[in-house]
C-alpha cells in the first residue's frame, strides 16, 4: 500500500509501527537488564537512558527532526510553557491528593502522609541515601517524559495530523498510550508476576484509564501550545510529583494511588481542554483578522486593476482615434 493509493491509511499505519517499535524497545530493555539485586530504582535509570539513546539513535539514522518531534521552539516560548506547566500541573496534583485524602477518610483507611523515593522515606533511612534516590526518581521521570512526550505527542501526533483531524489523531495516540500502560503492570510489575488475578485486572483496567485520559489532556496540551515543551514540562510534574507524595505507606492500598492518578488526569484534562480552547480561539481570531486583511488587499487590487484597464482602454481608442484622424487627413490631401 503506497501513500498516494491511501495516505490516511498508510499514515495510521506509520504511526502503528512507530509505536510497535517503541513498545519493544521499553519492553526489551526492562526485560534484558540485569542489575545488582534488581533494584527498581537502578534498573529504572538505566532503562530509561537505554531506551531514549536507542530510539533516538533510529529517529537520526532515518532522518527525523527536532522539528518533526515538536522540539523546535525560541527560549521565550519554551520558559513560557515551562510556567504554564507549572501551574496546571500543580492545579491537577492538588485536585488528585484532596480526592485521595477524602476518599480515605470516607472508607476509614489511615491517612500516611509522606515523601517517599522508590519507597525510601526521609524519617526511615539516612539522608544521604534518601536524597540520592529522591535525585535518580528525578533523573527517571525527567528521561520517561522527554521519551513519551516526544513519542506519542511528538512524533506519533506529527505523523498523523498531515491526513487526519486533530481529535482523531489524539484519540488514536492516547489509545496507544493506554494500550503501552497497562501492558506494564502485566509484565513487569509484582502484580503481573502474581498472576492474572481478578485483582490484576482492576489494577490493568485503571492503569489503562490513567494513560488513555493522560495522553489525551496531554494531546490538547500539545495542539494548544503549538510545541512539545508544555505538554513534556507538565508530564514531568505530574510523573514526579505523583511517585514522590504518598497519602499512604509505601506498597499499601495501591487502588487508592490509582484512582488518585485518575483523578489528577481528570482534572488535567478539564484543565487542558480549557486551555486549548483559548488557544484555538485566539488562533482564529488571528486567521479571520489575517484573512479580512487578505480579502481587503484582494479588493483593493482588483479595485486598481479594474480603473487601470479602462485608462488602458481609453489609450487606445484615443490613439486609434488620433491614427484614423491623420489617416482620414492624408487621404483628403491625396484627394
Amino acid at each position: 500500500m503506497t501513500e498516494r493509493e491511501n495516505p490516511i491509511a498508510s499514515r495510521v499505519l506509520r504511526m502503528f509501527n512507530i509505536f510497535i517499535l517503541f513498545t519493544v524497545i521499553r519492553i526489551l530493555e526492562n526485560a534484558l537488564l540485569i542489575v545488582p539485586n534488581d533494584r527498581p530504582d537502578t534498573k529504572n535509570a538505566i532503562g530509561a537512558v537505554v531506551g531514549i539513546v536507542l530510539f533516538f539513535a533510529l529517529l537520526r539514522l532515518r532522518g527525523v527532526s527536532n522539528r518533526r518531534i515538536g522540539l523546535s521552539a525560541p527560549l521565550p516560548k519554551i520558559r513560557k510553557s515551562f510556567l504554564i506547566a507549572i501551574v496546571t500541573a500543580t492545579i491537577s496534583i492538588f485536585t488528585g491528593y484532596m480526592f485521595d485524602l477524602i476518599s480515605l477518610k470516607i472508607t476509614g483507611n489511615k491517612v500516611n502522609f509522606g515523601i517517599y523515593a522508590y519507597g525510601y522515606k526521609l524519617s526511615e533511612h539516612n539522608a544521604k541515601t534518601y536524597i540520592f534516590v529522591m535525585l535518580i526518581c528525578f533523573m527517571i521521570c525527567a528521561l520517561l517524559a522527554f521519551e513519551y512526550e516526544a513519542v506519542f505527542r511528538g512524533l506519533i501526533t506529527r505523523t498523523g495530523r498531515s491526513v487526519l483531524p486533530f481529535a482523531a489523531v489524539n484519540f488514536i495516540q492516547a489509545l496507544m498510550f493506554a494500550i503501552f500502560y497497562a501492558v506494564y503492570p502485566l509484565l513487569f510489575s509484582t502484580v503481573g508476576k502474581a498472576g492474572f488475578t481478578e485483582f490484576m485486572i482492576k489494577v490493568i483496567v485503571l492503569y489503562f484509564v490513567h494513560g488513555f485520559i493522560l495522553a489525551l489532556a496531554l494531546g490538547l496540551l500539545r495542539r494548544g501550545d503549538g510545541s512539545l515543551w508544555l505538554s513534556l514540562f507538565t508530564s514531568f510534574f505530574v510523573y514526579y510529583f505523583n511517585s514522590v507524595i504518598r497519602t499512604v505507606s509505601w506498597g499499601t492500598l495501591p487502588m487508592f494511588e490509582l484512582r488518585r492518578m485518575v483523578a489528577i488526569d481528570v482534572a488535567l484534562l478539564v484543565l487542558s481542554f480549557v486551555y486549548y480552547r483559548i488557544r484555538m480561539n485566539k488562533r482564529q481570531k488571528i486567521l479571520d483578522k489575517i484573512k479580512e486583511e487578505q480579502e481587503a488587499v484582494e479588493d483593493d487590487d482588483e479595485e486598481y486593476e479594474y480603473y487601470d484597464e479602462d485608462e488602458e482602454i481609453e489609450k487606445t481608442v484615443k490613439s486609434f482615434n488620433d491614427k484614423l484622424k491623420d489617416a482620414s487627413d492624408k487621404y483628403d490631401e491625396l484627394s
